[in-house]
């Protein structure tokens, strides 16, 4: 599933939760701009994906079609193709990414990111021995900051970790190297 497949499936999804949306507001939902939401309606309204309809207040109401609610079913069903496979696949790493861990007798871990594959990872990290004592946040500026398990922000410098875990897909190599720096004698990974 391409990003512009996904995309369609998210916009098709918000039109069928609010119908009469302004595009401002489904762009802040999808995260993208007004112009790129006009443009796929009206692309998905000429290839008969979308009805356009006006409605008093000079407003307009977005109706999916038959035709749009196949093309909705078959993008969902890609989509859980993909997330069943990109599932397997990380879970697959994480799990020998684990076994390595536990091979040279780390115990303690932190994860760095969040998102997908953290939240695959802390439910494969009890299926292990390694012990999951916390997540580090990047604000961005170059501050770090460790919270535990629940969810207190503590000092790095006060908890005892053997390695930190990158679990997040993009800028990977930024935050590697940032980690390296401020951590130099901690084991930095990734999956």
């Amino acid at each position: 599933m391409d990003s512009g497949e996904f995309r369609t499936l998210r916009l098709f999804e918000t039109i069928e939760k609010d119908d009469s949306a302004s595009q401002r507001v489904i762009a802040s939902r999808l995260g993208i701009s007004v112009g790129l939401v006009n443009s796929f309606i009206k692309r998905l309204a000429k290839k008969g994906y979308l009805k356009i309809m006006t409605i008093p207040k000079n407003r307009v109401k977005y109706i999916l079609t038959a035709k749009g609610a196949a093309e909705k079913t078959k993008l969902t069903y890609q989509f859980i193709l993909f997330s069943l496979s990109y599932y397997r696949e990380n879970c697959s790493k994480i799990s020998d990414l684990f076994e390595k861990l536990e091979n040279q007798k780390i115990v303690n871990v932190l994860f760095y990111g969040q998102g997908d594959l953290s939240e695959i990872a802390k439910i494969i990290i009890g299926e292990s021995n390694l012990k999951l004592i916390g997540f580090i946040e990047d604000n961005m500026q170059n501050v770090i900051s460790v919270r535990n398990q629940q969810n207190r922000d503590v000092l790095s410098e006060s908890i005892h970790f053997d390695a930190i875990i990158i679990t997040q897909d993009s800028h990977v190599i930024e935050a590697k190297k940032q980690l390296k720096e401020k951590f130099r004698n901690k084991l930095i990974c990734t999956i």
